[in-house]
């Protein structure tokens, strides 16, 4: 803590001095970041980024503060403005890729992840967002393909070997399924998507005596991971137990309250009790 007191003190001192340099602003905003003060540390890149405009770093920063804050349009803003800066660096068109397809823009976020590879064809998470992306838009083979490319990269990632075990399931081949769910899980055993969707593939080959298991284990890994609460709901009202299902659309309400589909299910499940 005296640390960043110490680094903090210094930037102001350094802004004091030089009003017009924008590198102070900018490692001052890192160090509020690091403290979690991301409101603090996005005014303080957007200073930096006003002083200087061709900062790649000062943008990119202004990029990161902005999507952890919730304000996607400014995210979008400053990843656009990076990558027009470096066209050469894939960091910006991944990030971008992402929050286009939080808006529902897939045609343009898929675009962004393609440009990316194009880029630079050796990280995974590229083709990781791009399977997502395809996954949200409803190409499952697009998404199977782009989570397989990921694993070419890295045979390991929980990520891809997960979001592929996801695919599986959506098509059908529930053994791939639950054999890619333990891969990622084998690779990192407090993995909690993997979990979920372990659970959700083991309930869907019938096993649901081991799948109730999973679920229980995810939420106790994620406790407020709505989506867990409202597959392990689902799972429980397939299974003829109503109470026990509207309890946990209830406490993913209680986490979420505007979830659509927990509000939906438990008053369509009330109004059969």
């Amino acid at each position: 803590m005296e640390d960043y007191d110490t680094a903090i003190l210094e930037c102001k001192q350094s802004i004091k001095l030089d009003s017009k340099s924008f590198l102070p602003h900018v490692v001052l905003g890192q160090i509020l970041a690091n403290q979690g003060k991301i409101q603090e540390a996005m005014v303080e890149f957007q200073e930096a980024c006003r002083l200087k405009p061709t900062s790649f770093r000062s943008h990119m920063d202004l990029g990161f503060a902005c999507t952890h804050l919730g304000k996607v349009d400014e995210a979008i803003a400053a990843y656009k403005k990076a990558s027009e800066l470096n066209d050469k660096d894939a960091s910006p068109l991944i990030n971008l890729g992402v929050l286009l397809a939080q808006q529902g823009k897939y045609p343009q976020a898929i675009e962004a992840e393609q440009q990316a590879i194009a880029l630079d064809k050796r990280v995974p998470e590229s083709y990781i967002n791009l399977g997502n992306i395809y996954a949200e838009s409803g190409d499952t083979q697009s998404a199977v393909q782009a989570f397989k490319d990921a694993l070419k990269i890295a045979p390991n990632h929980p990520n891809a070997l997960s979001g592929l075990g996801w695919m599986l399931e959506k098509q059908g081949d529930y053994k791939g399924a639950i054999e890619n769910q333990r891969k990622a899980l084998k690779t990192v055993p407090n993995f909690s998507p993997a979990k979920r969707r372990l659970a959700t593939a083991l309930a869907a080959s019938g096993d649901n005596k081991q799948a109730e298991a999973e679920f229980k284990g995810a939420i106790q890994l994620a406790p407020r991971d709505v989506t867990a609460h409202v597959e392990y709901a689902q799972f429980l009202e397939k299974q003829g137990q109503k109470q026990s299902a509207l309890a946990e659309y209830k406490k993913a309400l209680e986490i979420k309250p505007d979830s659509k589909i927990a509000l939906e299910a438990m008053n369509k499940l009330e109004k059969t009790k």
